[in-house]
């Protein structure tokens, strides 16, 4: 696997919550450290998904509103990360997911 890869893939991993070595991968700066630094990465990751998720389920963003919207969905990315690369399947799983996760 070239460098390139590898770090992809261990990003990757870090962002689906799976055992991985970027922390090591990552330099502190004199204003965050590394975990705080990936955070970050992570949390706009997160964010994404909300965005495009609230594209593709406009009515049930709309019923719920937008902060009970994002946070219907990061329960759902921690219950169901994604497992594609593309964001197209995203939210195969949501409808799954509203009927059998309380409180949704």
């Amino acid at each position: 696997m070239t460098d390139l890869l590898a770090l992809q893939a261990d990003f990757q991993a870090y962002l689906l919550g799976h055992p991985n070595r970027m922390a090591s991968r990552v330099r502190s700066t004199a204003k965050a450290d590394a975990t705080v630094l990936l955070a970050v990465y992570g949390d706009a990751y997160v964010a994404r998904l909300v965005e495009a998720l609230g594209t593709d389920y406009p009515v049930l963003q709309a019923l719920l509103g937008e902060a009970r919207f994002a946070d219907l969905i990061r329960a759902y990315v921690r219950a169901h990360p994604s497992t594609h690369p593309s964001i197209r399947w995203a939210g195969r799983h949501l409808p799954d997911f509203l009927g059998a996760a309380p409180p949704w």
